[in-house]
């Protein structure tokens, strides 16, 4: 069995779990000093609980050297992580720990899954799991968002249940990027040139909060901007260079130097580190660099291309996507920033856009079709080939894909089935899914 637990804390039936743990911990990492001992003694085995509950995870924590990092998690049955991790910095060789985890998972499903208490000592883990029955609310899609660009701005439009698309808000000035959180109904716009970057309610579009714009015509001052629901984190990289990040409410929390004389494109987050795309002001070189969440640099990987997605694997390893001259590339990198593997290529065609549709598969949209392509089996399906789009979104709920070709958005099934197609007045450049959680 891979978890043991103590069940209200009777240190006399907890006496063969404390062995079970304790061998547990030591084969999380080889050598010499154990690793971190983990008890967990709330929540109670098969604990019912409920999304958007705030669960109080309780435990103690021993270990010989110090202990510095908690983190916990919501898994399933299979011990996947389901997009709800926290961490928290503590000290001590013996810890009792009292702490929140808010189940506020949007993609998980009703069920079985466990609580995962995790303690770090700087180099090892020890882990411990307590199972819980999982409530899930019923996820659904409110809306889907588009944004357009014309010669007087850009346009936010959205389209509900009736299926009828409205246009929501027009902002004068320019705009590079969009991105949306659902869950607090929060949407940021940034210029590219000229525009500020503003976030907005989409109840009215009342202004939250705002940074001030400096660049002018011809120089580009926004280079990105994103939203990554796991850290609940808008992301913003600016020409100075910097990166600058806002909580889910659209208000600054962090900023911190990028690497000077490079130029960033894309921002990515992934097992708690954020993922830079740069390249040098005067050179066509495409760098990929790892940051920790306060900034610190943490490795810089040399690509052949920009890279087009970044995505948890698992805790050490994440997936690249990357535009290489030769190809769409999937390359596999571990959290320090160290090449693991080339693991896929589809030679000759140019990667314009890629999603998750679960961990490790993935819909990738080159220059020559849609394609979707799967880790575990290592199969490439052609979902629509010869197919001409600029973007690509997915629909977790529906299972539809949504593409954009200049001012035309169409939708298709996961076999590639056309479903609809709408015109707008104007060119599309982003789009969004608003789900009720």
């Amino acid at each position: 069995m891979r978890f043991s637990t103590c069940v209200k804390g009777v240190v006399s039936v907890c006496a063969l779990g404390f062995l079970l743990t304790a061998l547990h911990s030591c084969r999380d990492d080889d050598g010499d000093i154990p690793s971190p001992r983990v008890f967990i003694s709330k929540p109670f085995e098969n604990q019912p609980v409920q999304a958007m509950d705030t669960l109080i995870v309780e435990a103690r924590i021993t270990h010989d050297t110090g202990i510095q990092q908690v983190e916990l998690e919501l898994v399933d049955g299979e011990y996947n992580g389901m997009g709800l991790r926290r961490i928290f910095a503590v000290s001590g060789t013996d810890v009792t720990v009292a702490l929140p985890l808010d189940l506020d998972a949007p993609l998980a499903q009703s069920g079985i899954h466990h609580i995962a208490v995790r303690a770090f000592d700087g180099q090892k883990r020890g882990s411990s799991y307590r199972r819980v029955h999982f409530s899930a609310v019923p996820r659904l899609l409110e809306r889907v968002w588009v944004a357009t660009r014309s010669p007087f701005g850009v346009q936010i439009w959205s389209r509900g249940s009736d299926g009828e698309w409205v246009q929501r808000f027009t902002r004068s000035d320019d705009s590079r990027a969009v991105a949306l959180n659902y869950r607090q109904n929060v949407i940021g716009i940034s210029g590219g040139e000229i525009g500020d970057l503003v976030f907005y309610s989409t109840s009215d579009f009342a202004p939250l909060n705002s940074l001030q714009g400096l660049g002018e015509p011809s120089l580009t001052w926004f280079f990105d901007l994103s939203y990554d629901r796991e850290l609940e984190e808008f992301m913003v990289l600016l020409r100075e260079p910097r990166m600058r990040v806002y909580d889910k409410l659209g208000m600054a929390v962090n900023g911190f130097p990028l690497k000077d004389g490079y130029l960033p494109s894309r921002a990515f987050a992934a097992n708690d580190q954020y993922y830079v795309g740069e390249s040098p002001i005067s050179q066509p070189n495409q760098l990929l660099t790892v940051y920790a969440r306060p900034g610190l640099r943490m490795a810089t990987l040399e690509l052949g291309g920009p890279p087009i997605g970044v995505f948890a694997f698992n805790d050490h390893e994440v997936f690249l996507w990357e535009n290489d001259p030769e190809g769409a590339k999937l390359r596999l990198i571990n959290t320090n920033g160290q090449l693991i593997a080339d693991i896929f290529q589809r030679a000759g065609e140019e990667l314009l856009d890629v999603v998750e549709i679960a961990t490790g598969n993935f819909a990738f949209l080159t220059d020559q079709g849609l394609y979707r392509y799967n880790f575990g089996s290592g199969a490439t399906i052609i979902v629509q080939s010869g197919i001409q789009a600029e973007g690509l979104a997915f629909d977790e709920v529906s299972q539809f894909f949504y593409l954009r070709s200049g001012s035309v958005l169409k939708r298709l099934s996961m076999d590639g089935q056309f479903i609809s197609e709408h015109h707008f007045p104007s060119d599309l450049f982003w789009i969004g899914m608003d789900y009720n959680r």
